[in-house]
């Protein structure tokens, strides 16, 4: 008898999330139609300093389309403009949401432009609107950079391994830092992405951009944004150059007895990694570099060693896998403002794996995991169901 009231309790749960979150789906959905009916052409609207900027200048430039949303640490954004300015574009920032004064006074001078919009449909929303604002003015960009504050960098000033990462293939057509092979399926990272004009004038890259809905709903602006914007782009013939190879990154760890520790490291204070997955890394490890282990048994636990670190990385990511490492010993330019918020790693372990960072900006990343972790109670479940099913 126990047992069938169990399962019932069990259905009755089931049941009052799913009716929660189709509730809340349809709410984010009907929000986002009426959106689109009321401002077909989009939201954005140049701060009053800029209201006279001619959005010409834009034909045949170099830009970044920098998208933020509620910023509070000036030191976050300092470090990030340091960072974009290296790379000698023309720099656009578009918030979604209002900016305070004291933000728009500190950057104005560093941008050829400001500009707000409504605060819907996440850094997606704004690299839409922004890329039809070009599209509708007939404007060329010669290259545009898309990017977005969801994430903080340049934690290691003097590494400038990315920038020149980023000169070598400036005759690339499409670059990213990251790209992501698991379910729900192949996309190149969307929080800093590089297209050439051929690009931009690609027949099924401007498809996705008149297709694409304005929502709220993260897991919608993973499946129908970066996934199909990757899609897109590969259908239009153009292969991504990334920065963070992912071949390339294995054989390093594997080929480096001092680093794979590091890495082990790192992938053991994972809470989000399935640690059957990091326990037989870490077996294979042992084996590996066993003084008793014969020159074929070598070869095989090497074998194996990287079939298991390329497991571990297509179904994660590596930027979820070991942010820290990569930041530290392949100079990967930015760490995820989540970590902590989505359980990956806890706040207290960071400064542990960021020694060589910048301790200035450590603290501002620190204090931003705390403001960030918060605890669930009965009055956010709503919120805590739509976190856990990648909505929020």
């Amino acid at each position: 008898m126990r047992k069938y009231i169990d399962i019932a309790k069990e259905k009755l749960k089931f049941g009052t999330m799913l009716s929660l979150l189709s509730i809340e789906r349809y709410k984010m959905y009907r929000v986002s139609k009426k959106y689109r009916k009321e401002n077909p052409n989009g939201t954005i609207r140049l701060l009053d300093d800029f209201l006279n900027f001619d959005l010409s200048v834009l034909n045949n430039e170099k830009i970044i389309l920098f998208v933020i949303y509620a910023p509070k640490s000036i030191l976050m954004y300092e470090r990030y403009f340091e960072l974009l300015e290296k790379l000698n574009y023309k720099i656009i920032t578009i918030s979604n949401g209002k900016l305070d004064k004291y933000f728009i006074d500190s950057f104005k001078d560093r941008t050829l432009f400001m500009a707000e919009r409504h605060n819907i449909g996440r850094d997606f929303g704004t690299y839409k609107e922004f890329i039809q604002l070009l599209k509708t003015n007939n404007i060329q960009p010669k290259e545009i950079i898309i990017c977005n504050d969801s994430i903080f960098a340049n934690l290691i000033k003097s590494d400038n391994r990315f920038i020149e990462f980023m000169q070598k293939n400036e005759q690339e057509d499409f670059i990213g830092v990251a790209e992501y092979l698991w379910q729900p399926g192949y996309h190149v990272q969307s929080y800093f992405l590089k297209f050439s004009n051929d690009v931009f004038n690609g027949k099924y890259f401007s498809k996705f951009w008149e297709d694409f809905f304005i929502s709220d709903d993260r897991r919608a602006n993973i499946h129908n944004g970066e996934i199909k914007l990757s899609e897109s782009i590969l259908k239009d013939g153009f292969k991504p150059t990334i920065f963070l190879d992912t071949a390339n990154l294995i054989d390093t760890i594997v080929d480096d007895e001092v680093l794979l520790q590091k890495f082990l490291i790192e992938v053991s204070g994972n809470r989000h990694l399935d640690q059957h997955l990091v326990g037989s890394l870490k077996n294979l490890h042992l084996a590996f570099y066993d003084k008793k282990t014969t020159k074929q048994q070598t070869t095989y636990y090497k074998a194996s060693l990287k079939q298991e670190i390329s497991r571990l990385i297509q179904r994660y990511g590596i930027i979820v896998v070991a942010p820290f490492f990569i930041i530290d010993e392949f100079g990967f330019p930015f760490l995820k403002r989540d970590l902590v918020y989505r359980q990956i790693t806890d706040w207290m372990l960071i400064t542990n794996y960021a020694k060589n960072f910048d301790q200035e900006l450590l603290s501002e990343y620190l204090k931003d995991q705390r403001i960030r972790k918060r605890p669930w109670n009965f009055s956010s479940l709503k919120e805590k169901l739509m976190y856990s099913t990648g909505m929020n």
